[in-house]
């Protein structure tokens, strides 16, 4: 069982989650003030340190959409195979996002303590961040080919939207 974090300092950011498979959550990120400068997304779960260890990074575009992921996956336990996947859209254009944050990555992969985080040290306005967690129960590696469809498939339908959040108050 994994948990998911996330810890701001003051702003508005509305974060909806589902029971499902894959388990998905979303952050609309709007600090339409600029009123905090930190943002840190994380989650944290135990696994076998003798797991396989293998990161992805890719991006996909879309009209005015840009989505950047990355994914850290773990196999080769008699658990299941698991994939965090951390991933933001922007878009310049009609959401007036903020640009590219600039992202610190953590992790500590090297006990059964095991945690994922993206830490954005830098004021941010208009993005939408989300994670998935994307698991196979088989113990082999959830390819690359995987998370790049999975990621290319939310593109495609958060590009369908003009708006970021329409329930954030600008």
């Amino acid at each position: 069982m994994a948990t998911l974090h996330m810890e701001k300092i003051l702003g508005s950011i509305m974060q909806s989650s589902r029971k499902m498979h894959p388990f998905f959550s979303l952050f609309a990120v709007g600090n339409f003030d600029h009123c905090f400068k930190n943002l840190r997304c994380w989650v944290h779960s135990y696994r076998p340190p003798t797991d396989r260890k293998v990161l992805y990074r890719g991006n996909h575009t879309r009209n005015n959409f840009y989505l950047y992921y990355e994914a850290q996956c773990r196999n080769g336990s008699s658990n299941a195979s698991l994939c965090d996947v951390w991933f933001y859209v922007i878009n310049n254009e009609m959401w007036k996002s903020s640009g590219k944050p600039i992202i610190d990555v953590e992790h500590d992969i090297n006990s059964e303590d095991y945690y994922f985080e993206w830490f954005i040290r830098e004021p941010i306005s208009n993005i939408l961040f989300g994670y998935s967690m994307i698991s196979r129960r088989d113990g082999r590696l959830i390819p690359e080919t995987v998370i790049n469809a999975f990621t290319d498939k939310i593109l495609e339908i958060v590009s369908e939207s003009d708006q970021l959040c329409e329930y954030c108050v600008c």
